[in-house]
């Protein structure tokens, strides 16, 4: 691991954003000069003050206010935005230095000063270099994220998000200790042990905290987050991959505009419910003990938030009644704790980084083509577990399909052509055509477990494909229609 980048050449005029100048002008806090710079001139009544044991002849001159050990020196070569660099051994050993994302990545976070503040606006602007190279401005800071008492200057750790300009605010703050003043002429520098260790910079965007794709910073009070932050995270180049989570809405206030979401695993490790603040929730169709998906970021706290909430996630098989032999209206559908563990394990092999979407879509196929006794009084029954996964494998179906071996194609053509005959919705029927030609494209009919029934099972295939065409009335539609027909025929070839 490499450490942290060399102090920059020569300190020049760093340049303000708009938003920055224009927050300085309406009485923000000044920011303090920058240290004089101090001549390099040896004072021998300081040196005469220092214990003639520690005395080398090889030592370099003492420099008045340099840097001696500390980390603090203020010369004409340091740039006062590389915070890094002058810190002193006792700050670095507080640093977190890094964490570790949804995605499994390491991430460093970022090291600046507080540069300006405005209680009365509630915002200010943090000073980074490494920051400032990836976006070229300070980074803003909302007051959820600042202390009482705040001193300009102060150091402070964080990582950082994207608003919805593409520009950096704080978030998952750590405010260090103000820095000691620089020692006067002539005061004796007590020597530090080693530097603790500081990993590199982060990439632009390698701040970012959010594990759902839309990051709010903010504190999970009722005040609800900055205004500016309500932009998505999901911009940043290292969110790669987020994990989901199923819960139920707990509780939600209209007039105070937030509520809390319970989930199971997510308890389990924060001791607390989610939290759920009005930008998640739509303005209708929703109410107590719905079912939802969602992604969390973490405030300040270190405690749970909902990102990027998916309602009514759970699709049903139409025509099939529940576990209770009716089929309730969509917006007053409660499901059965047994089904929501199947979705959870789905959902589960989604999330695993080891990529088991192979191990999901079998599972899928199972929990839709086999109902055990136990579960016809446990599990609601019109389920369309294959339709949630084939949602979250990807857009891009070629992509995805090249991760499944020949075997499980096999499978789920024949699951999808089954599902074809009953399925009436329009834009449900399509993504499962589109699945369908990908499958009869790719599949090879001759690789081991699959050559021995590929003529079997493409016989089944078939006559469920041509049920579909005579019954499903979303074959109305030519083009579609058309377009199963030829897969189909495609199919057939493959088998002789």
């Amino acid at each position: 691991r490499r450490g942290p980048p060399d102090a920059a050449p020569k300190r020049t005029p760093p340049s303000l954003s708009t938003t920055t100048t224009t927050m300085a002008a309406a009485g923000d806090e000044p920011t303090p000069p920058a240290p004089a710079a101090v001549a390099k001139t040896t004072e021998p009544s300081v040196i005469a003050k220092t214990n003639s044991t520690n005395l080398n002849a090889d030592a370099p001159a003492f420099v008045p206010g340099g840097d001696s050990g500390t980390g603090l020196a203020a010369t004409e070569d340091t740039d006062e935005s590389d915070v890094i660099s002058r810190l002193p051994n006792a700050h670095k050993m507080m640093l977190r230095q890094h964490f570790m994302a949804a995605n499994g990545e390491c991430i460093t976070y970022y090291v600046g000063r507080l540069k300006s503040y405005n209680n009365q606006n509630g915002f200010g602007f943090i000073d980074c270099k490494q920051s400032k190279e990836a976006w070229g401005v300070d980074v803003f800071i909302h007051k959820n994220f600042v202390p009482q008492p705040w001193n300009i200057g102060q150091p402070i750790e964080f990582a950082v998000t994207l608003n919805g300009r593409g520009q950096p605010q704080a978030v998952d703050v750590n405010w260090l200790p103000r820095l000691p003043e620089a020692p006067k002429p002539g005061a004796i520098r007590v020597p530090q042990g080693p530097p603790a260790a500081v990993g590199r910079p982060a990439t632009p965007g390698g701040g970012v905290v959010a594990t759902g794709s839309a990051c709010t910073g903010g504190t999970g009070d009722p005040a609800g987050s900055a205004a500016a932050t309500t932009a998505s995270a999901h911009r940043a180049p290292v969110q790669k991959k987020v994990e989901r989570y199923i819960g139920t809405l707990k509780s939600y206030s209209v007039a105070q505009g937030y509520g809390f979401v319970a989930c199971e695993e997510l308890f389990q490790s924060h001791k607390r419910d989610v939290y759920l603040d009005r930008s998640q929730v739509p303005t209708e169709g929703w109410r107590l003990g719905m079912c939802l998906e969602f992604g969390t970021t973490l405030n300040q706290k270190g405690n749970p938030q909902a990102r990027s909430v998916v309602w009514d996630p759970i699709p049903l098989v139409p025509g099939m009644s529940g576990a209770q032999g009716t089929a309730p209206a969509a917006d007053q559908r409660v499901f059965s704790s047994a089904t929501l563990s199947k979705v959870k394990k789905l959902l589960g092999h989604l999330n695993d980084p080891n990529e088991q979407r192979e191990v999901a879509v079998v599972t899928a196929i199972d929990f839709q083509g086999v109902t055990s006794a136990k579960d016809s009084d446990e599990a609601d029954r019109d389920i369309d577990y294959v339709a949630f996964v084939l949602d979250r494998l990807g857009d891009n179906m070629a992509d995805a399909a090249s991760c499944l071996k020949d075997f499980v194609k096999m499978l789920l053509l024949l699951m999808i052509a089954k599902m074809l005959r009953g399925q009436h919705m329009l834009e449900r029927s399509k993504a499962l055509i589109s699945w369908f030609k990908v499958l009869t494209e790719t599949i090879n009919p001759h690789s081991d477990n699959v050559a021995a029934h590929f003529k079997d099972v493409t016989q089944q295939i078939h006559g469920h494909v041509e049920t579909a065409l005579r019954d499903n009335l979303a074959f109305a539609d030519k083009a579609m229609a058309q377009m199963l027909s030829d897969a189909n025929r495609r199919l057939a070839d493959k088998s002789v």
